[in-house]
C-alpha cells in the first residue's frame, strides 16, 4: 500500500508540473478525463426514510442525544429556510452535474460550475493539491481540479451511486445541502447564488459536525 504522504506529493508534483505545460507551451489538457468517463449514474434520492427522528443516532462520533441528530448539528439543519420547489429543482441539478463531472475526472466542467476559479486556488491545498496557485485562470482551473477529481475518484464515485439528499436550506444568497451516503454521517455541501445561478461553494462535501 503507497503511504498516504508519498501519495499525497505525488498528486502535487503532478499538478505542478502540468501548470508548468500550460505557462511554458499554452496548450495544456483541457482538463476532460478522457481516461475517467466511466459511465456512473445516480437517482439523487429525495429524503427517503433518512429524516429526523428516524434513527437513535447519526454517527458522528459524539452520540449527544437520542435522536437521529446531535445537538451540534441544529446550526445546519435549521440555516434559513428550507427550499421552494424552484431552487430545490436547480439545485438538485447542480448537484448532479458537478458530481457527474467530478466521477468523471472533468475539471473544465467542474470549475465551470463552482463558486469562481479562486475557490481551488484557495482550498486546493486541503485536499491534497498545490498550497497556492497564481493568477488562477480557467485553463489552470481546469487542471488542478481534474487531478483532485483523480485523486479521490473512488471516495466521488461512492458517494454519486449512493447520494441521498436529505434537506436543501437557503439563507439569502446562500445554501446548504445536507446528504446522506447511506451509512455513517451526515455529510453537506455549499452552494451561493449567483447571477448566472446556483454554483458549488466546496470542492468536496463536507462531513458534519
Amino acid at each position: 500500500m503507497v503511504h498516504p504522504l508519498i501519495r499525497h506529493l505525488f498528486v502535487i508534483s503532478t499538478i505542478v508540473l502540468l501548470l508548468f505545460g500550460i505557462a511554458g507551451c499554452g496548450d495544456a489538457s483541457d482538463g476532460s478525463g478522457s481516461k475517467h468517463n466511466a459511465a456512473a449514474t445516480s437517482s439523487i434520492r429525495s429524503g427517503s426514510k433518512h429524516t429526523a427522528g428516524s434513527f437513535s443516532k447519526d454517527g458522528d462520533e459524539d452520540a449527544d442525544g437520542t435522536t437521529y441528530f446531535d445537538s451540534d448539528d441544529q446550526s445546519v439543519r435549521y440555516d434559513g429556510q428550507l427550499a421552494d420547489p424552484a431552487d430545490r429543482g436547480a439545485i438538485t441539478s447542480l448537484i448532479r452535474r458537478y458530481y457527474t463531472a467530478a466521477v468523471a475526472g472533468n475539471g473544465a466542467k467542474g470549475c465551470a460550475l463552482i463558486y469562481g476559479y479562486e475557490l481551488v486556488a484557495r482550498t486546493a491545498d486541503e485536499y491534497g493539491g498545490p498550497p497556492s496557485v497564481p493568477n488562477m485562470s480557467a485553463k489552470k482551473c481546469a487542471v488542478v481540479l481534474s487531478e483532485l477529481f483523480r485523486s479521490h475518484h473512488r471516495e466521488l464515485l461512492d458517494h454519486f451511486t449512493k447520494l441521498t439528499l436529505v434537506s436543501i436550506r437557503i439563507a439569502a444568497l446562500s445554501g446548504s445541502v445536507l446528504m446522506w451516503f447511506g451509512e455513517g454521517p451526515e455529510h453537506r455541501m455549499l452552494v451561493r447564488r449567483e447571477p448566472e445561478g446556483w454554483r458549488i461553494g466546496l470542492l468536496f462535501d463536507e462531513r458534519m459536525p
